[in-house]
């Protein structure tokens, strides 16, 4: 019986980050449709509405065409209908939360328990999907870092990760300040705005999750992951969108102007792991 769970648990988490990946796929690509769509277009866009569908012939992908990272090598990444090939980004990310969810597991659930386990996978798929919809949008949404927010606290509260609800709190809060404060100053003296209002609260989830003694390290490397990915940025053109769609409005991005939203989560990410790993207060 040990020995079927010893491969029973691993599988299963290697199953289980498939399919969150086939559905963190579906949540990057629409959900800033659902931002952005139309308020009087009748017919209207959800994370389920219309079923999975193939984007060049419109037709409905088969169930069996649907299974994660399987289907894609199967079909060699084309749809049955047209022919027409999907993105490898969605193997990508699918094969991605396979080995995190999997190697999680292995590292976190022996010392710490399926609560703190539970935990990391939780704020890595969340920060995965702003990860790339900042990226590619420009967009921080609120549903996701408020909830982010209120899970640090819980966590912090329940002891499922290694900070005290009230290092939780105040880290939230200082970190919000501090990064408001500068970006009221770049504005004022500068007359830029240096930081968007959802870098602050995507740095509110970093002090919610990593507490106040580690809000200095979150603000130094999401600087440094910020110089690398303008460099990145600047060889690779990533990010050569000139215009981003709010609504209904038209917002001018200059060439110098990158996502700050990619560098912070992942100096989160990074913290969240040290706070488990170097447990220390400085």
């Amino acid at each position: 019986m040990d020995s079927f769970l010893a491969w029973y648990y691993p599988i299963l988490f290697l199953i289980i980050g498939a399919c969150i990946g086939s559905f963190i796929n579906v949540v990057i690509y629409r959900y800033p449709i659902i931002m952005l769509q139309n308020k009087n277009k009748p017919e209207k866009i959800s994370l389920f509405y219309p079923a999975s569908h193939c984007t060049s012939c419109n037709k409905k992908i088969l169930k069996t065409d649907n299974i994660p990272i399987i289907s894609w090598l199967l079909r060699k990444g084309e749809c049955r209908h047209c022919g027409s090939t999907y993105s490898i980004k969605y193997l990508i990310t699918e094969a991605v939360f396979s080995v995190v969810y999997l190697s999680v597991f292995i590292l976190f659930y022996p010392q710490y328990g399926i609560n703190s386990t539970i935990c990391i996978l939780v704020i890595f798929s969340y920060l995965y999907c702003i990860f790339f919809i900042d990226l590619k949008h420009f967009l921080i949404p609120d549903i996701m870092t408020i909830p982010l927010i209120i899970l640090g606290f819980i966590s912090a509260w329940y002891n499922f990760i290694p900070i005290t609800i009230m290092e939780s709190v105040i880290g939230s809060i200082v970190i919000f300040t501090i990064i408001f404060i500068t970006g009221f100053l770049f504005k004022y003296f500068r007359g830029i705005d240096a930081i968007g209002f959802g870098d602050y609260k995507l740095f509110a989830v970093g002090g919610a999750w990593c507490g106040i003694f580690h809000i200095q390290y979150l603000i130094i490397f999401s600087s440094i992951f910020g110089i690398i990915f303008y460099i990145i940025n600047k060889k690779a053109n990533i990010c050569s969108t000139k215009n981003i769609s709010y609504l209904d409005d038209i917002i001018e991005i200059k060439d110098k102007v990158i996502p700050f939203g990619p560098s912070i989560c992942l100096s989160i990410i990074l913290n969240v792991l040290i706070i488990f790993y170097l447990p220390y207060k400085v």
